[in-house]
């Protein structure tokens, strides 16, 4: 395994132990931030970490968190060599309410390119790590993934994962199953691993999209915006929101997947 993505696995986990650390804890303190999305106390005291163990780990490399003020945000985002991205708790809403859909992840692009990446759900103890490199390989839970699978034509046995603005896009009924856990880089997640047929998300920045990103690279998993426009990361530096939902699924099968929304 690459060094990069051995050492993004140490800090994922470190990320996350403090995390569980607050998770369900009565006296959690969070507040609403500008765009109305919830942080909390847990968001700070993870990114902080990560934050030093990432420049400590990676001396010059450019740091891109979302936290501001939580740690350190340095260097040219667009031309680094070496960036990485943090969302210390990706699906701050359901962490904080005690529901499970939350994760730690780590993002790693070379050249504004995504190359590896860690996403780490510990409460349903589900690890996907992305080596860089042209070799790199993607693994779930120490298995190195398979190229995906088309998941056949959308019908009533189709699964969507998405958050809850998908019902404002959809301009005629899905015929499939429709979930939401509450955080966009498990939901990219579980489409590269074939679990569901396809994933939405909105709204969404380069944190949240770095390391899935690098994950559906290494699977042949295609991301797009739900207009069929690819997803360019350095559009995204250094923090604008995505303007438009991102889409992601098979390559052969999301056209059909994009014609149920309206844009």
């Amino acid at each position: 395994m690459s060094a990069i993505a051995q050492e993004l696995k140490r800090i994922a986990v470190e990320g996350a132990d403090i995390a569980l650390g607050y998770y369900r804890g009565a006296k959690l303190r969070s507040w609403l931030k500008d765009g109305r999305s919830v942080v909390s106390e847990a968001d700070h005291a993870v990114q902080a970490h990560l934050c030093a163990r990432l420049a400590a780990a990676f001396p010059g490399a450019a740091l891109l968190a979302e936290e501001a003020g939580a740690g350190p945000i340095a260097g040219d985002m667009a031309e680094a060599e070496h960036l990485f991205t943090i969302d210390p708790i990706d699906g701050t809403s359901s962490f904080v309410a005690g529901l499970p859909g939350w994760c730690v992840t780590i993002g790693y692009l070379h050249r504004g390119v995504p190359e590896a990446g860690a996403i780490f759900s510990p409460v349903w103890d589900d690890f996907y790590l992305v080596e860089d490199g042209a070799d790199g390989r993607a693994f779930y839970n120490g298995v190195e993934l398979p190229p995906l699978t088309d998941p056949g034509p959308v019908d009533g046995f189709t699964s969507v994962v998405c958050d809850s603005r998908i019902l404002s896009l959809l301009k005629t009924p899905f015929p499939g199953k429709i979930r939401s856990y509450g955080s966009s880089a498990l939901h990219l997640a579980l489409a590269a691993r074939s679990t569901v047929g396809f994933a939405q998300s909105k709204p969404v920045h380069i944190w949240d999209l770095a390391a899935p990103m690098a994950l559906a690279a290494k699977v042949g998993m295609a991301v797009q915006y739900v207009d069929g426009a690819p997803v360019v990361l350095k559009d995204l530096m250094p923090g604008t929101r995505a303007k438009r939902s991102i889409v992601a699924g098979h390559p052969d099968r999301l056209p059909e997947f994009r014609s149920y929304f309206s844009y």
